[in-house]
């Protein structure tokens, strides 16, 4: 059932309503609510139509930086704009500063440092994360005369006649939630570490296949019943990566991508959106984070001192990787007509270090490639930073073989040991942090 099904009413007196415009007709007298009203319709259908088609992030412009001053190093963030997860437009016409000792300066800001600074080994001192946001804000304007009653004072003489669109650009210890975002992010990381291989399906049988394993990713969400959002929300979207057991033709791809997408549209958006049709979210989840300001910071001066930036600008370290960004239609459209990067041509005769084992063996970087004889034990190095990228390719020359990981590390997040069946491969990346990546299975 919907609004129109129920029975007629009188219009009463309340908040406008987004999802009502006013039915205009002949001898209507028109007050003050129903030009809201309609306002609240029009605007309410703008934002609606960005937010489901669109998105949102910094559309243009907003580029941050930090700049020496005579007072200490200032953040200046240039005009642009940007869409809220509300919808709404931002607009910040002129290139913005802020003095980051002046913001320290400030006692409700100060009294947050010692609960977010991450210590340094002198006293006193250590590394603040700052989040410098962008909000929609609007302010009333262009005060004019109003009629009334007589025997008035001066200050109800005068209305705001204009409501202009503002902005906020602020400071703080804590980020503003992007749950639509970093889902986006998650569910394309996801069906990226995909691997098309292995034998064709049934239709029938590997669209069950498919739709079992995207939803397996998502189950914790899922399984949330009745909250929305959840009050304890998992901390991940999609979990692990693609399982080996999820076979895609290369020819089926586009069919698996389809309903990839049809899932993700009936089912998953809608778990992670900040706001849905008609619906509110409260103002701090109206938000686009700029950049993370790492600002090394130290308390200065007698009786409780003052925080202040330990050093100049070029001590702090911006983060912007986890900037929303929206790209416009036209620029998508031109990177989907690029050419797919090709590869160098290897050197003449160009070979990759190969291993010959038939023992119990731990990799090193030596072990590129490596033919294995026997039901052996490999043990992988533990990943780290410097080892990211290093790529392990190993063949079962006929027995079972056993990958073992350490024990802080994993296979694409499902446990420390791996299986290679007789006569199969498997190739393997480390993420250089929490483990081993499978990039393939081959037989």
């Amino acid at each position: 059932m919907g609004c129109c099904d129920r029975g007629s009413s009188l219009v009463s007196a309340g908040p406008a309503d987004p999802s009502l415009h006013v039915n205009y007709a002949k001898g209507m007298v028109l007050g003050v609510d129903d030009f809201v009203q309609e306002f609240t319709y029009l605007s309410g259908r703008d934002q609606w139509a960005v937010r489901e088609l669109a998105g949102y992030g910094v559309t243009s412009g907003l580029a941050v930086s930090v700049e020496d001053d005579a007072a200490g190093p200032r953040v200046r963030v240039t005009a642009g704009a940007a869409a809220a997860p509300s919808g709404q437009l931002i607009c910040v016409k002129a290139d913005q500063c802020g003095a980051l000792n002046a913001w320290l300066a400030n006692p409700e800001n100060a009294a947050l440092v010692p609960d977010h600074i991450v210590p340094a080994s002198l006293p006193g001192a250590g590394v603040l994360p700052l989040y410098l946001t962008l909000c929609y804000a609007d302010c009333q304007t262009a005060l004019a005369p109003i009629p009334g009653e007589p025997c008035r004072s001066e200050e109800d003489l005068m209305a705001p006649s204009r409501v202009a669109d503002d902005y906020r650009l602020t400071l703080g210890v804590t980020p503003p939630p992007q749950t639509e975002h970093d889902a986006v992010a998650d569910f394309a990381q996801w069906l990226g570490a995909l691997t098309t291989a292995g034998p064709v399906l049934p239709p029938a049988d590997e669209e069950a296949a498919w739709l079992a394993a995207l939803r397996a990713a998502a189950a914790p969400w899922l399984e949330i019943d009745n909250e929305s959002p959840p009050t304890s929300p998992p901390d991940d979207y999609m979990f692990g990566s693609p399982p080996l057991s999820l076979e895609v033709a290369p020819e089926r791809y586009p069919a698996f991508l389809r309903l990839a997408l049809r899932l993700w549209v009936t089912e998953l958006r809608p778990l992670w959106m900040a706001r849905r049709c008609g619906g509110l979210a409260d103002a701090l989840d109206d938000c686009v984070l700029l950049a993370r300001l790492d600002t090394p910071v130290i308390l200065v001066g007698s009786d409780g001192g003052t925080w202040q930036v330990d050093g100049l600008a070029a001590d702090i370290v911006i983060d912007q990787r986890d900037r929303p960004v929206l790209a416009s239609l036209a620029l998508a459209q031109a990177l989907q007509t690029l050419p797919p990067p090709s590869l160098p041509a290897a050197p003449p005769g160009a070979t990759i270090a190969l291993a010959d084992l038939n023992v119990d063996t731990t990799l090193d970087e030596t072990h590129v490639c490596v033919l294995c004889t026997g039901a052996l034990a490999l043990t992988l190095p533990k990943t780290a930073p410097a080892n990211r990228g290093r790529l392990h390719v190993i063949k079962s020359l006929g027995d079972n073989l056993k990958l073992v990981a350490d024990p802080a590390d994993t296979f694409d997040g499902a446990g420390d040991t791996l299986g290679v069946d007789p006569g199969k491969a498997v190739t393997l990346v480390s993420d250089g942090s929490a483990g081993w990546r499978v990039l393939s299975a081959l037989a």
